[in-house]
Parts: structure tokens; C-alpha cells; sequence
């Protein structure tokens, strides 16, 4: 569950209505250190979006093979045949 509140002489002061027992372990995450992981978060996003598209791009191109060797050599004929 989510709650949020703000830090009051060093205490977390939880919003209106919301309670929890005495020495319940909370954890703390500053909005902006929050806001910052979720713009990492939706770059990686991209990032592995986009590394997909080139991988799925090259098995098509290449075929299956998951041999390194062969796969440089097929794509050193492709460069050569264009």
C-alpha cells in the first residue's frame, strides 16, 4: 500500500486519515528522487523498446543462428553484395 506524507522535525507526518500501529517499518522515497527513478525507468523503457525493433530486425535479416562467426560472415557478404 501507498501512503504519503511530509517529514515534520524528523518525523513522517502520514496525510490526514491515515494511520498505522506504532513501530510499523516504513520506507521513504523523496518525490524527487522518485520522479528521477521514474525518468530512468521510462528511458530503459525506450532503450529496450528500441533494442527489441534492432533484434528482431537482424533475425530477420540474419535468420536464426545464434553463431557469432556466422553472423559477422553473413553480414560482411550483405555489405559486399549492396
Amino acid at each position: 500500500m501507498l501512503y504519503q506524507g511530509v517529514i515534520r522535525n524528523q518525523v513522517v507526518v502520514l496525510e490526514e486519515g491515515i494511520s498505522l500501529p506504532e513501530g510499523t517499518k516504513v520506507r521513504v522515497i523523496p518525490e524527487k528522487d522518485e520522479a528521477r527513478r521514474n525518468e530512468l525507468q521510462a528511458k530503459w523503457d525506450r532503450f529496450d523498446e528500441g533494442a527489441e525493433k534492432v533484434f528482431q530486425y537482424l533475425l530477420s535479416e540474419i535468420g536464426t543462428t545464434s553463431d557469432s562467426a556466422e553472423i559477422l560472415r553473413q553480414l560482411r557478404n550483405e555489405r559486399t553484395n549492396r
